[in-house]
């Protein structure tokens, strides 16, 4: 039996180009009807969980095949939002809660660290930060690079 790795099992994840102007918009009325809705609204949208991080998947009727990924950093107090394809890790916030953390654990053992403790230059945020704090499409580049390494290691 062939076991697939964690890089291959989300490597279909695809976000919507950044920059597009169109997407930006997209962006802003999501995240516009989002943060107008009450706080206890915006809890069916939210997971928290010491791996994965804080989390908000959020979709809407006025923009179908869209998905809003929503990253909040409590300590940092700042946030990283990303627009997504549909996906099966998209499906259900335990979904996404499951694939971010296979990512951040397979990141951790790459790396030979506890996952807790890696911190990645974060140039748009302009700091070091934590795999919990990272987009999910930026967990992927970063395995992509840990298993490159691995790679390369091997092979020297």
């Amino acid at each position: 039996m062939i076991i697939d790795s964690v890089l291959d099992k989300y490597r279909g994840v695809r976000h919507r180009q950044a920059g597009d102007i169109q997407d930006e918009g997209v962006l802003n009325s999501m995240l516009g009807k989002l943060t107008k809705m009450s706080k206890i609204d915006q809890q069916q949208f939210w997971s928290q969980d010491n791996v994965a991080g804080n989390v908000c998947l959020y979709t809407n009727s006025e923009h179908p095949g869209v998905i809003l990924e929503y990253v909040w950093s409590n300590q940092a107090k700042d946030s990283i939002t990303t627009l997504y394809h549909p996906h099966s890790i998209f499906n259900t916030r335990g979904d996404l809660i499951k694939a971010r953390t296979d990512l951040i654990m397979e990141i951790g053992s790459g790396l030979q660290m506890l996952p807790s403790m890696v911190q990645i230059n974060d140039e748009g945020r302009g700091r070091l930060t934590y795999l919990a704090e990272m987009g999910t499409m930026q967990l992927i580049d970063t395995l992509a690079e840990v298993e490159a390494q691995r790679v390369n290691i091997i092979h020297a």
